[in-house]
């Protein structure tokens, strides 16, 4: 495609004449790709196309900057794009083979047994998107809680042990809480990274609305006592 080609040429240019650009590693662009990927999720949240494609752009410039790096190492694009699609096509021979996949559930199941990983999630994952993962696939072989009732019954049950655990174990017993509520997620078919981050986001334009209230009434909030933030921020609720 001549459009990928030509932006090929535009970053190979970047990465031999922009002294910034030049100086980027591929530990860089790991970091970067990171949080693109945050900022197209948060894109596709807000159903905004056009901050959908400029967001994938923006991933796909992180993709060819890794690729020019590598280059210069001996490798090339060409093997990148080659080798992830052979593997697409060695992964679903339902579609490019003979083999039978009717739901997705099927698919997924067999992409499993084809990656021959076991029951494994990579560390590199947030701790919240890595438990809800771990669990899922858990789900999948059977070892679950029948209902999301044996979800909320375990999590009483951890805050329970967090609230009575000795000093040196609370960081576990958080963990142990945290890890159980990120599966109540599998049962509502909720990403729980995704949920939290809504969740921020909603608390940070509440606070912040918070803050001109306060502002606007001639106060700091650091005089304020907590009752009279809360009435505001109850306010601030009401009105969405």
């Amino acid at each position: 495609m001549k459009e990928f080609d030509d932006f090929l040429q535009v970053v190979r240019r970047l990465r031999k004449e922009c002294p910034w650009d030049r100086e980027r590693t591929l530990q860089d662009m790991g970091e970067y790709l990171v949080e693109e990927a945050y900022e197209f999720l948060s894109a596709v949240r807000e159903g905004k196309v056009e901050e959908v494609e400029e967001e994938l752009g923006d991933v796909l410039l992180i993709f060819l900057m890794a690729s020019v790096i590598l280059e210069e190492r001996g490798r090339r694009i060409e093997d990148i794009i080659r080798k992830v699609k052979e593997k697409m096509i060695q992964r679903h021979p339902h579609v490019f083979g003979e083999d039978v996949a009717r739901t997705g559930e099927e698919v997924l199941k067999k992409w499993e047994d084809r990656k021959k990983k076991g029951f494994y999630v990579e560390r590199s994952l947030p701790a919240l998107l890595r438990s809800w993962k771990l669990q899922e696939k858990a789900k999948r072989k059977g070892f679950d809680w029948e209902s999301v009732d044996g979800v909320y019954d375990k999590i009483k049950e951890e805050v329970e042990e967090l609230r009575h655990a000795q000093e040196d174990l609370r960081e576990e017993e958080f963990g142990d809480l945290l890890f159980v509520v990120s599966h109540l997620g599998n049962f509502f078919k909720i990403n729980p990274e995704v949920a939290l981050h809504r969740a921020c986001d909603k608390f940070q334009e509440r606070f912040r609305r918070l803050e001109e209230e306060v502002k606007r009434m001639g106060k700091k909030i650091e005089e304020m006592t907590l009752q009279e933030l809360d009435k505001i921020w109850e306010h601030i609720k009401e009105e969405k």
